[in-house]
């Protein structure tokens, strides 16, 4: 008894994470990817000799089980770089992570809103008895953390849904106890801005690219036996009497009517839900069709300059400016390139609706020009050749309104059996890497459990134990 055959759409992380633990363990799993490639968002492009990381640049696991781990898929190709990034901010760059000499570049206004937070809120927590202490040994109340949420807040809230840095690795997140009372505030902000821990100071990256993750996790399904469908375009769920069936799926070369057992959908709900046999009730499909998504769209430059800063990333918080990070490309030989070219590349975030997602390369360029020439990351006569990368449905796009569109989404997906919706994009929230993974890894455990219900689980998971009620 038990689960023997699991289809999965869509060939992200989270899909092939969910196939290779299954396959590992002795469930036959099939991958339905549309796209010509695996990877999803996580993916390395190559252009004019250079390489590009789409979506998540940097893999920061708070778990050392995970993150061993992935160190064991990825074997010599995986890295830890020591790399910062950069904050452009009231045309000053300020390095980050922040440190006590951050200090000397974050402008006096924003400084003193930050004091004048911090020592409000110690007082307020101090005077709120145990209940409070416990909140300043939780951090709640650093100097820095102050800091980090005034400087990124305003174009990061939107994105990502968090109020404090969550673009690049913030030592504010840290759980780190407050030091003793008396130490006075000379104390206070030297815990406040100390040295960043290993986990801020390593930022996990694959030598090959983000893309790599991918294929090493394409490679591992393949060799033991799991099947893996590019350019497969889904054409139809079968869900009779409320339990998946069978898929139906289009490879390129023939229409495909695969029976299935269960079914693991990791794609946007916008394109899942057409695809459900029968279709669900017309009030859903409403309500599904009112969910929104975020674009990503690169800009990408080839630029003449003889030194490009390839080991940071530059950062633009303000809302003044259409694009949130710029970052100079991987050349793949310095050999085949000439020495005074660099390219750049340029990320924006927008609605699904926003018109410059449409637009062509030179109108999307004179947009972003004034903020690149301004942070002097370009010079206008030095650009040789512009061109356009675009990532439909990137990132959901939730506010109140959509979360009640969404909860009777998720409730006929729970209520289908043998069909399960994992990833951010059920969740509808944007996520890093390592909560793509922990998905990725109880989704697997999920089935493992209930094909072996009386026995331990095969897996070799890094999450937790469930615990007891």
């Amino acid at each position: 008894m038990g689960i023997k055959d699991v289809t999965i759409l869509g060939g992200g992380l989270c899909g092939l994470t969910t196939a290779w633990k299954l396959q590992e363990a002795g469930v036959q799993t099939r991958v339905l990817e549309a796209q010509p490639e695996v990877g999803g968002l996580a993916k390395s492009l190559f252009w004019k000799g250079f390489r590009f990381d789409v979506g998540p640049h940097l893999f920061m696991p708070r778990e050392a089980l995970l993150l061993d781990e992935i160190k064991a898929l990825m074997g010599g190709s995986y890295q830890v770089p020591v790399r910062q990034s950069r904050l452009w901010f009231k045309g000053r760059w300020i390095n980050y992570p922040l440190t006590t000499r951050s200090l000397v570049d974050i402008p006096w206004p924003i400084l003193l809103q930050a004091t004048a937070e911090f020592a409000s809120l110690q007082m307020r927590y101090r005077l709120q008895g145990e209940q409070g202490r416990e909140h300043l040994a939780q951090g709640k109340a650093r100097y820095g953390t102050l800091l980090d949420q005034l400087l990124l807040s305003e174009q990061t809230h939107p994105i990502w849904q968090e109020d404090s840095a969550f673009l690049s690795p913030s030592w504010s997140t840290q759980n780190t106890p407050l030091p003793p009372s008396n130490g006075g505030i000379a104390s206070l902000l030297r815990e406040a801005f100390r040295p960043p821990t290993p986990y801020t100071q390593s930022l996990h990256f694959p030598s090959e690219g983000i893309g790599s993750i991918a294929k090493r996790l394409q490679s591992r399904i393949l060799q033991s036996g799991g099947i893996i469908h590019t350019n497969a375009r889904v054409q139809r769920i079968l869900i009779p009497h409320g339990e998946v069936s069978a898929v139906v799926f289009d490879d390129g070369q023939r229409v495909q009517h695969v029976p299935t057992e269960y079914v693991f959908s990791t794609i946007p709900l916008p394109s899942l839900f057409p695809l459900l046999d029968p279709l669900p009730n017309h009030a859903l499909l409403e309500q599904m069709a009112r969910l929104r998504h975020r674009s990503l769209l690169m800009l990408r430059l080839i630029v003449q300059q003889e030194k490009a800063d390839t080991q940071r990333w530059f950062y633009f918080p303000a809302k003044q400016y259409p694009f949130f990070r710029a970052s100079f490309a991987q050349p793949l030989s310095s050999s085949t390139l000439p020495k005074d070219r660099a390219c750049l590349s340029v990320e924006c975030i927008f609605p699904e609706d926003h018109p410059l997602l449409r637009a062509p390369a030179e109108e999307i360029l004179q947009r972003c020009l004034p903020g690149l020439q301004e942070a002097q990351l370009v010079v206008p006569h030095q650009i040789l050749e512009a061109t356009v990368h675009r990532e439909a449905f990137a990132f959901p796009d939730p506010d109140l309104a959509q979360e009640e569109n969404l909860r009777p989404l998720q409730a006929f997906i729970t209520g289908t059996r043998r069909l399960r919706a994992i990833g951010m994009h059920s969740s509808f929230r944007s996520w890093s890497l390592e909560q793509t993974f922990r998905e990725a890894l109880r989704a697997a455990r999920a089935i493992l459990d209930e094909k072996n219900p009386r026995r331990p689980t095969k897996i070799r998971s890094a999450l937790p134990p469930p615990a007891s009620p």
